[in-house]
């Protein structure tokens, strides 16, 4: 019996009865009343929270300056600050692109200075054409420029023309008549047939494998 009078009573909410009398519970915003053992309260409908009823309530609360948030707990109202952790994920994200930019081109300034020098020397060395590359003749052999620029070696006695900077040959030796004949720089064979010194000419072939005459 005295718990279907709990349950009715708590269906009533705002009017209670007791000793004949009635009792009118007025609860502020956020909570509802309720009858515990102890006679009627404001029950908190989010927070755990239980007050007497009839309380007057307080005025709004209004917050300046930087306050984004109120907070409501057992002991009042407070204004705060939440602070939002995706955007300061955001604004770490964009501070360490900008430090990490930064850093690039303090890099790159400092490989530029320290190779402006060299290239400019480079640079001033090729137009001087003190940086184009030689040609270098083997012995009985000169320089000889064509029309396009190119430069090739042009044998005195042979006429025969090789390319420039080439690894000078053995010298092929011939056996004529029982006498050993050296022939001019560039000859690689004894009149159709090899030199005599066959073993010399197969190892600097083999580090001169395009070795052969132009004209």
């Amino acid at each position: 019996m005295k718990m279907l009078w709990l349950v009715t009573a708590t269906l009533m909410l705002t009017v209670v009865f007791s000793e004949g009398k009635t009792i009118r519970c007025k609860c502020w915003d956020g909570y509802k009343p309720q009858i515990d053992k102890d006679g009627p309260h404001c029950f908190g409908v989010k927070l755990t929270h239980i007050m007497p009823c009839n309380l007057p309530q307080p005025p709004r609360c209004v917050c300046t300056g930087s306050v984004n948030n109120i907070l409501k707990d057992s002991t009042g109202t407070w204004c705060t600050t939440v602070r939002n952790i995706r955007n300061i994920f955001i604004l770490l994200k964009q501070k360490k692109s900008v430090e990490h930019f930064q850093l690039s081109i303090s890099l790159s300034l400092k490989f530029f200075e320290m190779f402006l020098p060299s290239v400019l020397l480079l640079l001033l060395f090729t137009e001087s054409g003190l940086g184009k590359k030689s040609c270098i003749c083997w012995d009985g052999f000169q320089i000889e420029k064509h029309d396009d620029g190119t430069s090739f070696c042009r044998g005195i006695n042979s006429n025969k023309l090789f390319n420039c900077n080439l690894e000078q040959p053995p010298p092929c030796r011939c056996m004529i008549r029982n006498i050993e004949v050296h022939l001019d720089v560039g000859e690689d064979s004894c009149f159709f047939a090899e030199c005599d010194n066959k073993e010399e000419w197969k190892s600097y072939k083999l580090r001169n494998p395009y070795f052969h005459a132009l004209e």
